[in-house]
């Protein structure tokens, strides 16, 4: 396949720790992909916990799931489990929540449950609730109101899991440690001693008792806990996350390395590795009757209704892919341009997300733009696609090979394309494109990543030899005097910026001369301007400049650091990452720039209203380089005035100023200024 570049996808393996997640960011709604961390089993409901404090329940046994948190939690949920009246969920670092399942909302417990890391949550059959915590053990005979600590008699060890049978609970600790309660938890002894070998996960099956290390298999006890084997005979991993059994077998989930699941049928004495199932990186097991959930740290979800037999991916809240490259809106449309999923669609403003491939016949997709219901989206593989019903059916409309469409532009009547090769323009809306020559110029081969206008000029930005121009359509290109590898690049009035993969650069003469920004040591994915601030996204994260690149700040907290792309929707924006879409209040980044600021403003610009669609209100933002008096009218598609934003005589700098259509009805309506003898009217839509 082809891209712009190669990535190469390493993983560790990182325990967990006390750090706790900012929260500013995050997932898309119902569009989650990130790590799936523990699994709960309800009498009836299957519960998935997961990273940044989002909790899932499903119905089915963990084939449709729906997102049960509102922001209430913000750590990672390690542990989670319910009771007859509520649903508890353990933090790796912000202690345990509950809520009554008649209300829907999460609360923070407190009543004496004094350590934050909740590993294992157990409500025995007397209602009991016990956890496993980084100090001990906690034990609450009243729903959680009160806790009462076990931490001495565990030697304030950290217990990892807990199980119980008839004769009483059994608990397992990061020493190695088993200490078992034979009254309800009120008192505990040590029982067994697995040597230092971390217990993860602890299993009953009929007399048996099983422990799951990190490092040393399965170890088996027949005399309730007293005395422990290893069971390790055809387990071809050691590395043990977590046990489950359901009334014939026993399996064993793994992490890294050969197999992945284990399966036993002769209670823990043999085991067989599971075929069908390509990630080994495991992190979480459920099982009940012959429904095998397991989740990946790469972010996925793999289910199988015969005993794991067979497997499929399973889709936690609507996106399947996990590498999202770029995003496009076209009025209420918003799509998302996936490497493996295809694209994904969103009419409700990112919260739910649909696949919309009829007829494009690939999965991996580099680049997407739309505009006036025409949209297009290049492919890996040699083709540029074309829909004219937002998604609902593709064209296929390259005509020649090796287009590949690593960047749309819509200028004006023309569309440009970057398509690794050369530089595309098209005419017809797309419809059909012809060569502007560069390929002919410079022989770059397959590397011409972008395209940006400053007119009179069209810059093509290539991964061998820099930055290209043309004034007169491409009868002749002008090279740039300064080479360096361009991924991405942008346009704030008349500055160029160039992204590369190792930083970022800036020319104010029309692309002849650069300067270093910074961001060294950042591949830089997408440089995105909004208004006069300047987005980047790159492989250290998120990255927002309010002067055009002299300074930045990284915008990430807690967000998968690898960006691809960004998206402002009203008062949101939207990240794409390798683990899915994610949201954050654009507020919390971008503040207003007061009337009058002193910024270098070099050219009249008119910037396409915000948030649009809208209702009822939207900003409209303006600049001029000079005194001017300036007039911003609104009309109709017939051409009447509606109103009369500003009248008034205005000095050099950018401004805003706020529209609300609330007596309008639903349509399209144009605004207009005029500055001095500058003209520019652009369109706006009114959905109520």
């Amino acid at each position: 396949m082809n891209k712009k570049y190669i990535v190469i996808l390493f993983v560790a393996f990182i325990s967990f720790n006390n750090s706790k997640l900012m929260g500013q960011w995050i997932p898309s709604l119902e569009s989650f992909h990130g790590s799936i961390f523990s699994f709960g089993k309800g009498k009836s409901i299957v519960y998935a916990g997961a990273e940044g404090g989002n909790i899932f329940s499903s119905n089915d046994g963990g084939y449709n799931w729906n997102l049960i948190t509102s922001n209430e939690i913000e750590d990672n949920v390690i542990s989670i489990v319910e009771s007859d009246s509520q649903e508890f969920a353990g933090t790796n670092g912000d202690g345990m929540f509950y809520r009554n399942k008649d209300n829907g909302r999460w609360k923070k417990l407190n009543g004496g449950l004094s350590d934050s890391i909740i590993y294992a949550i157990l409500v025995d059959k007397y209602g009991n609730i016990i956890t496993g915590t980084e100090h001990g053990i906690f034990v609450s005979s009243d729903n959680g109101a009160s806790w009462i600590p076990h931490t001495t008699e565990l030697e304030e060890k950290s217990v990892l899991s807990i199980a119980q049978n008839d004769s009483g609970i059994f608990a397992g600790t990061t020493k190695g440690d088993i200490y078992f309660s034979s009254d309800l938890g009120n008192s505990w002894t040590k029982r067994g001693d697995l040597q230092n070998h971390r217990i993860i996960s602890l299993e009953v099956f009929g007399h048996k008792v099983l422990a799951g290390t990190t490092d040393a298999g399965v170890f088996i006890s027949m005399d309730n806990g007293f005395t422990w084997n290893e069971s390790n005979d055809g387990l071809l991993n050691y590395n043990i996350v977590g046990l489950e059994s359901n009334e014939t077998k026993i399996f064993a989930a793994t992490w890294m390395g050969v197999g992945g699941v284990f399966v036993s049928a002769d209670s823990g004495n043999t085991w067989t590795a599971l075929n069908g199932l390509q990630d080994s990186l495991l992190t979480a097991i459920f099982v009940k009757d012959q429904n095998v959930l397991v989740a990946t740290s790469l972010n996925k979800v793999y289910g199988s209704t015969d005993n794991g037999k067979n497997w499929a991916l399973i889709n936690i809240g609507g996106i399947t892919s996990d590498f999202i490259v770029g995003f496009a809106q076209d009025g209420v449309n918003i799509f998302a341009a996936t490497w493996g999923g295809g694209v994904l669609k969103s009419t409700d403003y990112a919260k739910t997300w649909i696949p919309v491939n009829n007829g494009l016949g690939i999965s991996f997709i580099n680049s997407i733009a739309a505009q006036d219901s025409i949209l297009l989206a290049g492919g890996s593989e040699g083709a540029i696609f074309r829909s004219t019903n937002y998604g609902g059916s593709w064209t296929l409309v390259d005509n020649e090979t090796g287009h590949i469409g690593f960047g749309f532009l819509f200028q004006d009547l023309l569309i440009y394309a970057a398509t690794g090769t050369d530089i595309y323009f098209s005419s017809d809306e797309g419809l059909n494109w012809n060569s502007m020559g560069l390929k002919k110029v410079a022989q770059l081969g397959q590397s011409v990543n972008d395209v940006k206008v400053i007119k009179p000029y069209v810059f093509a930005g290539t991964g061998v030899a820099g930055v290209f121009r043309t004034s007169n359509s491409g009868q002749t290109w002008i090279h740039s005097t300064q080479s360096f590898p361009v991924v991405t690049m942008a346009v704030i009035d008349t500055f160029l910026f160039a992204g590369t993969d190792n930083g970022a650069y800036r020319s104010t003469d029309y692309g002849q001369h650069w300067t270093s920004i910074d961001l060294s040591g950042s591949f830089i994915h997408k440089l995105v301007p909004y208004k006069s601030y300047l987005f980047a996204c790159t492989s250290q994260g998120l990255y927002f400049s309010t002067d055009k690149g002299d300074t930045w700040e990284n915008k990430s907290s807690q967000l998968n650091p690898d960006i691809e792309s960004i998206l402002i929707l009203d008062s949101t924006i939207l990240a794409g990452a390798r683990n899915g879409i994610w949201a954050r209040q654009l507020s919390q980044i971008v503040t207003k720039v007061e009337e009058g600021k002193d910024i270098m403003v070099n050219n009249f610009t008119l910037e396409q209203n915000y948030p649009n669609p809208f209702n009822p209100g939207t900003t409209i933002s303006y600049s001029i380089p000079s005194s001017s008096l300036v007039q911003i009218k609104i009309f109709n598609v017939l051409g009447q005035e509606i109103s009369m934003l500003v009248n008034e005589e205005k000095p050099t700098g950018t401004y805003e100023v706020n529209f609300n259509a609330s007596n309008l009805p639903s349509g399209v309506y144009l605004y207009k200024l005029q500055a001095g003898n500058y003209i520019e009217t652009k369109k706006m839509i009114l959905i109520k």
